[in-house]
């Protein structure tokens, strides 16, 4: 039997199409992808795959280019969020749902980063031809469980010296602390020499305000710096999205984020996402840094599909895409 393939505009159809709500991953969330298309150019559309035995959603970005293509990508950790029992036929099934809508809807490429909580991951990154790209880190909690920061005896005393020491809040995301948010994450990036297609407006913290994301800010301060971390929640599960730090700091980033992984866990949390560094290599501080906080480590798959290839190496040549992975498959 082939699936029945519908596809939805999320910002118009958010409160009549109610599944994909139910996916356990942030960047899933309907507030949290129209806080990007309120501030982006891409509009988030989720193409519904529906079987006997399973139904699926595959939410995607979609940016419309002047010629009437679109290219097609994923939130940072997305992926069809599959239910009900499926197999390895199923999933191909559901692959070709998905390329058929997009075709449909004139995309000429599509960027896939699947979630590390995507059910049925090994069998949609095998369908979707992805592959690992870099390590993600993450931290599972449990009841009475200490934080696996506190493996280290060095480490544990550093947090207990630092909470004496430190003043933590933790708060929800609102318009006045995410303007103040917006102005360290300005300062940080112009601190670390981040590349202009990394940095983000003020009214992304904004939006997500607007939008109300179930977003949250812990920050660990003392007289010589500090650092705040932001998190998004959904369900039992919270991603972290950005980080800042100012002045002198030893301890605190740490502190700050340990702090949102009890606060979080009090609130129902007990899987967290960290994300990896900028590469994989021993000698990268940013995954060296996750790394304490983490007590798992998985891939981040990535998968490119090429629909119309001349097209989309039009909108690369124009400045609309960037060139696509090596792993590149045509649909």
């Amino acid at each position: 039997m082939t699936p029945d393939v519908s596809v939805y505009d999320l910002a118009a159809a958010v409160n009549a199409y109610r599944p994909v709500c139910d996916a356990l991953e942030p960047m899933l969330d309907p507030a949290y992808l129209a806080s990007i298309a309120s501030c982006t150019l891409w509009r988030p559309v989720v193409v519904a795959v529906t079987a006997q035995a399973w139904s699926a959603d595959y939410v995607v970005l979609l940016q419309h280019l002047d010629s009437g293509a679109a290219l097609a990508r994923t939130p940072e950790y997305g992926g069809p969020w599959i239910r009900g029992d499926v197999d390895d036929a199923s999933v191909t099934a559901l692959r070709a749902g998905c390329d058929d809508a997009l075709r449909e809807l004139g995309v000429v490429s599509e960027v896939a980063m699947l979630s590390p909580w995507l059910p049925n991951r090994d069998a949609i990154a095998a369908a979707w031809h992805a592959r690992p790209q870099k390590r993600l880190c993450l931290t599972l909690l449990e009841r009475g469980i200490e934080h696996p920061i506190m493996r280290s005896a060095k480490r544990a005393r550093e947090i207990d010296r630092a909470r004496v020491a430190d003043t933590v809040t933790f708060e929800a995301l609102e318009t006045r602390n995410a303007a103040a948010f917006a102005t360290q994450y300005a300062a940080h990036m112009e601190r670390v020499g981040a590349s202009e297609r990394w940095r983000l407006e003020a009214d992304t913290f904004q939006s997500l305000v607007t939008c109300g994301v179930d977003a949250s800010l812990c920050t660990a301060s003392c007289a010589d710096g500090g650092a705040t971390a932001l998190y998004l929640r959904r369900h039992s599960t919270a991603t972290l999205l950005y980080a800042v730090r100012w002045g002198t700091t030893r301890n605190e980033p740490l502190l700050a984020n340990v702090s949102a992984h009890e606060h979080l866990f009090a609130l129902g949390c007990s899987r967290f996402l960290l994300g990896g560094g900028v590469s994989d290599a021993d000698d990268d501080s940013l995954l060296a840094f996750k790394r304490k906080l983490a007590n798992q480590e998985t891939d981040l798959f990535l998968a490119a599909r090429v629909f119309d290839p001349r097209a989309h190496a039009t909108a690369v040549a124009e400045g609309h895409a960037r060139p696509l992975p090596d792993q590149a498959v045509p649909a």
